[in-house]
């Protein structure tokens, strides 16, 4: 079960860091 949390949790990492390269890149 915790398995299951660190995927989301990894899941919403990713997004948040891709969501800040393409402001930096568009910025």
């Amino acid at each position: 079960m915790y398995i299951f949390y660190f995927i989301i949790a990894l899941v919403f990492l990713k997004n948040e860091l891709l969501k800040r390269k393409v402001q930096v890149e568009y910025s």
